[in-house]
């Protein structure tokens, strides 16, 4: 299994891991730290998100797929709601310090942006913070004093600009933002805040122009820099004005005041903290005595401050697909496209393009999906069509315009340098998520070059990526309005001609059942083949229905796929 993320508890000797299965579903586990027994574990019921342990040690809260924010006891392991509003889709929950309230983000439907909330743990009631419209306001983490939650905020209407990190007063409503550089990324991580509540990190990432910056909440002024090579995240040490700078080969204990490095301690080759949506995964522990690090390798190591040794405390076996081949492609445009290429031992004769959910992903190595289709025997190849993360900010902004046309050219163009490399041997394209809607419309391209495809929780209109929609398109409105026909599955996919496969989940909210119902439709009044399985209780990412899903998928790649009943078809 992958280790995702951890939180701790050290007074009740708790550690919990947030874990990808071998299938790609979730699970959380409940561990002894001394011991590395499992005290609980979540069942397939639920598909959790990252947890965070209450500061009393007596409950875990984590999202789930489900769109609901759960308790999980630690004295039985017992689940209940926690959050469980009429249509809230809600994540990214954080504790007070005294642990009286629940902080998240909830949003009402994939047209509507998230805003920010608490949870009153005592009397149960619900509050809404932030109420912007335009505005995406995520990963909140609220103050030791429980005066302010600091935000991040990303404005629809300015689709260039990156993620601005606000500051809320809950006493008055009160919300201003904190200075930046316009051309970096913000993250807020747990343990931006400072023990007296004055001070906040947040690490602005710019490449090698990386750094932490250490704000005064009364003056709404930077007060420190700290900037480092390969820089991750940063922790405030509670009760002395020293920082934890988190660097990809290094952690380093700094001064608060002038940035003064106080001490160093290299990680070695082995180790690497995990990235998480809200930063590092890493943990300082209360005393501030030790650095729990979830690693990249499904491990977690512990790191003792006073001596700088490192213990490994958990492991988990993982299978990596460690040999592969790297080439890059060019596009219809010039566009060099970097092309992840694996082949087992002995190959079936089909072969898979893959590709990645995003946009703006980056190529995973350790996919579930790619390991599975790797280990039944097909040849894939995994191409980081543009817009994907990991090679710089220009590559990254090159698909900006152009969702579903130029990452739509860049498969085509590696799917038909994989059939000039082998022959014309088939070649059959598996996306999910924001790569099913690039499946949808690479099966409809006029060149034709798959055999069969499968789109798996597949986005099936852009309008559902809110997120993403303002830099979709061409600024000109006649060039939009074009491009909005023309990128749009819902009306292109009565072009594809050969087999494709749609698996679906009722509750997805980047796609609907009445749109996947219309695709089928569209291909089959061409008489083209087209098989939909609706899983009625699935989410986005499918991760209660992987073993149905795998299943499905490879007998459809096989050719053995058995047609169920459309609509009918949940499981």
């Amino acid at each position: 299994m992958m280790f995702k993320d951890l939180d701790i508890h050290e007074d009740t000797n708790t550690i919990v891991l947030f874990k990808e299965t071998p299938e790609g579903s979730n699970m959380l586990e409940v561990v002894d730290i001394d011991t590395g027994q499992i005290r609980f574990s979540t069942s397939g019921r639920y598909v959790p998100l990252s947890p965070r342990i209450s500061p009393t040690g007596k409950e875990i809260a984590f999202g789930c797929m489900d769109g609901k924010i759960y308790s999980m006891s630690l004295v039985d392991g017992t689940i209940t709601p926690l959050v469980d509003a009429e249509g809230m889709h809600s994540g990214f929950g954080v504790w007070s310090a005294d642990g009286s309230t629940l902080c998240f983000s909830s949003y009402i439907d994939s047209q509507t942006p998230p805003d920010i909330y608490t949870l009153n743990m005592n009397s149960g009631e619900l509050t809404q913070h932030t109420n912007c419209n335009r505005c995406i306001d995520r990963f909140p983490q609220i103050s030791p004093c429980g005066q302010y939650i600091v935000f991040t905020r990303h404005h629809l209407d300015e689709p260039n600009m990156p993620r601005r990190a606000m500051l809320l007063d809950v006493t008055d409503g009160r919300l201003v933002q904190l200075p930046q550089r316009n051309d970096t990324e913000i993250e807020i991580d747990r343990g931006c805040w400072s023990g007296d509540s004055k001070y906040i990190i947040v690490s602005e990432l710019s490449g090698d122009d990386s750094c932490l910056q250490i704000y005064n909440v009364r003056s709404n002024s930077i007060q420190t820099t700290i900037s480092f090579p390969d820089l991750q995240g940063g922790v405030f040490f509670q009760r002395e004005e020293n920082v934890l700078v988190l660097c990809k080969h290094e952690i380093v204990v700094t001064s608060m005041i002038d940035g003064r490095i106080e001490e160093r301690f290299h990680l070695p080759d082995a180790i690497s903290i995990a990235p998480t949506q809200r930063g590092p995964a890493a943990v300082l522990n209360p005393d501030e005595t030790k650095v729990y690090i979830c690693n990249e390798a499904s491990s977690v190591y512990q790191l003792d401050l006073m001596d700088g040794e490192f213990e490994l405390i958990i492991k988990d076996i993982v299978q990596n697909l460690s040999e592969k081949e790297e080439y890059k492609v060019v596009s219809y445009d010039g566009l060099h496209i970097p092309v992840h290429h694996f082949k087992p031992e002995t190959a079936k004769d089909l072969g898979v393009l893959f590709v990645i959910g995003g946009p703006g992903e980056q190529l995973d190595d350790d996919d579930p999906i790619l390991m599975k289709l790797f280990n039944e025997g097909y040849e894939v190849i995994m191409p980081a069509y543009r817009g994907c993360a990991g090679f710089g900010q220009e590559y990254q902004n090159a698909n900006k315009g152009l969702y579903g046309k130029g990452d739509v050219e860049d498969i085509i163009s590696c799917a038909k340098d994989w059939k000039k490399r082998n022959a014309n041997r088939p070649l059959a394209i598996v996306g999910y998520s924001y790569g099913g809607f690039l499946t949808f419309l690479s099966m409809a391209h006029s060149e034709q070059p798959f055999d069969r495809g499968a789109a798996l929780w597949a986005v099936t209109s852009l309008e559902h990526l809110g997120y993403h929609l303002p830099r979709a398109f061409p600024s000109d409105p006649v060039e939009k309005q074009e491009a909005m026909m023309k990128r749009n599955p819902l009306l292109q996919t009565g072009f594809i001609q050969r087999p494709l496969l749609i698996l679906h989940g009722g509750q997805d909210t980047t796609s609907t059942n009445e749109e996947v119902l219309t695709i089928q439709q569209k291909i089959e009044e061409k008489g083209s083949r087209c098989e939909l399985i609706i899983y009625e209780d699935g989410a986005h990412g499918l991760k209660n229905h992987r073993k149905e899903l795998f299943e499905e998928l490879l007998s459809f790649l096989d050719g053995t796929h058995v047609t169920y009943p459309t609509e009918e078809a949940s499981k």
